[in-house]
């Protein structure tokens, strides 16, 4: 099953999210659950890292890719 095509989805004009940064934020959330943490443990981990990065920074990128695969997971769980 192919990932939904995101790229680019774009949270400001300061910086973009592209679908590798989706593709991969998907494993690591799956890899994650795998290990025993839930959808909303890493949502709270990754918006909290997310708050303490500055704008623009890759590492923030990283983090938003990561509370949108949950947020998208949790809907979809909600189903």
């Amino acid at each position: 099953m192919s990932p939904p095509n995101y790229a680019p989805f774009v949270f400001s004009r300061d910086y973009t999210m592209d679908l590798t940064m989706i593709t991969q934020a998907q494993i690591i959330v799956q890899v994650r659950m795998e290990a025993g943490f839930t959808l909303q443990d890493l949502l709270t981990a990754a918006q909290d890292g997310a708050a303490g990065l500055p704008m623009g920074t890759l590492g923030r990128i990283w983090y938003h890719a990561l509370v949108f695969t949950c947020k998208e997971r949790l809907e979809k769980s909600r189903l």
